[in-house]
């Protein structure tokens, strides 16, 4: 096989691309021998999650030339796959122990491919938590197209910022082909089923054709953009010419918020998250307090005959308990409970939790009911959480799986640990701490 052979089968299937034009050259000047190592390389081959956590922080890695799926194409060029940047972000923001999104973005865009989905999953965890991203070299077309969800955009004072545009690249060989004696005949079923074939001309009607679907996914990013920045369709569009820009420019022309450095908005986004936690425990135990004087606290929940009177299954509790932790969950599998016991219970503990933050956000001086409980926690049971928590990271590393799975995982190989972290994570729950004995009582 040559080199231009080796090339074509390496190269993706995508048809409209999102990326910087010099960045497009440099994609045909692979060295053979890279090449032929990638093609040794085992079909089975595990690609990780573009992820790291940062305390309670998910960075999510975005990075190099961007296709729809992994595969040698990352091996040669060190890119990303957006089918795993878009499963990093579900996992983060499914994960109850991840309180923010980095987006942690170098890149020069790619395949328009799969840009949509990751788009919707970066939305979605928007509204629930705070979503940051940070330029780290360059966030150009496809690239800064999945930074536009972010709340807060910034880069450094030598980034790229822009390049928003699509394209597709056509050569027309007819003449070429028709002067070598050789002639291109397509057996299809329609005027655009081979359009753009090799050999073929690319007439008049098969360019418009074309240049519809580059157009279709231009007005797509055009509106990310516009909902992300808070610009106008219109206005996206005097800056949607191709061109990238430097920082300080593309702040002037509202791309991104701010110049600063990846460590500065990593403190932003860490001082976001504990806001926010702070902000949902208050209205947690504001709507305590309404619920405990209102009438309607005595109202049953309303339960299944099916689901009632029977230990619920797991689907069921994830049903029923959408925000629990997969800690909580299995000790309500061990002890048997129905989905309305493990809802009561559920209820406890959120309550003591709020009761805990709360009190660990009064203001000096000010003592609130039950904050003592909380003061005189012993260094052991913060001790216990580090621990469980690090031996979780660690097989998220290790086995290159979810935090769910590795949290399954180290309770099972480690069941001490899990149990001491549980009685850490709910010190004063009676409830849970008998369903701990029920749990663990035969280890």
């Amino acid at each position: 096989m040559s080199e231009t052979d080796q090339m074509t089968a390496l190269l993706p299937r995508d048809c409209v691309w999102a990326l910087e034009l010099t960045q497009a050259d440099r994609m045909q000047q692979v060295p053979t021998g890279v090449i032929e190592t990638a093609l040794r390389m085992p079909q089975n081959f595990k690609f990780d999650l573009p992820m790291s956590l940062i305390d309670d922080v998910a960075i999510i890695h975005i990075s190099g030339i961007l296709t729809k799926l992994p595969g040698i194409w990352q091996i040669i060029y060190g890119g990303t796959a957006t089918s795993l940047i878009g499963e990093a972000v579900r996992e983060a923001g499914s994960d109850k122990a991840i309180r923010a999104i980095l987006l942690k973005i170098d890149s020069p865009g790619g395949s328009a491919d799969g840009l949509a989905e990751v788009a919707d999953a970066l939305w979605e965890v928007r509204g629930r938590m705070p979503l940051y991203a940070q330029v780290v070299g360059m966030a150009a077309s496809a690239a800064y197209y999945l930074a536009s969800p972010a709340k807060r955009i910034y880069a450094q004072r030598m980034d790229l910022v822009g390049s928003i545009g699509t394209r597709l690249m056509l050569y027309d060989w007819s003449r070429f082909f028709a002067n070598a004696g050789v002639e291109a005949v397509p057996i299809d079923t329609g005027p655009y089923k081979s359009a753009g074939a090799l050999g073929t001309e690319v007439t008049a009607e098969q360019r418009q054709y074309f240049q519809g679907i580059v157009d279709a996914f231009f007005d797509d990013f055009v509106s990310q953009v516009a909902r992300g920045r808070s610009m106008t369709p219109d206005a996206v569009r005097t800056v949607a010419d191709g061109r990238i820009y430097p920082a300080n420019t593309a702040f002037s022309l509202g791309l991104i918020d701010g110049l600063q450095s990846f460590e500065t908005t990593l403190a932003e986004v860490q001082a976001a998250s504990r806001s926010r936690t702070v902000k949902q425990s208050k209205e947690l135990t504001m709507a305590k307090v309404e619920s405990e004087n209102s009438p309607a606290q005595d109202a049953p929940i309303q339960m299944s005959v099916e689901t009632g009177c029977r230990p619920a299954t797991l689907d069921e509790l994830k049903k029923a308990l959408p925000k629990a932790d997969a800690a909580f969950r299995e000790v309500c599998l061990s002890a048997g409970d129905t989905v309305e016991t493990a809802q009561a219970r559920w209820i406890e503990v959120l309550q003591e939790r709020a009761e805990a933050s709360q009190a660990h956000n009064s203001p000096p001086g000010i003592d609130t009911p039950g904050i003592a409980r909380y003061r005189d926690r012993p260094a052991s049971a913060s001790a216990a959480t580090d621990e469980f928590n690090a031996a979780v990271r660690e097989r998220m590393r290790t086995d290159g799986i979810g935090r769910h799975d590795a949290i399954m995982r180290v309770a099972r190989g480690d069941p001490d640990l899990h149990r001491a972290y549980i009685e850490a994570t709910n010190p004063q729950s009676r409830k849970v701490q008998e369903l701990i004995a029920a749990r663990f009582g035969d280890y």
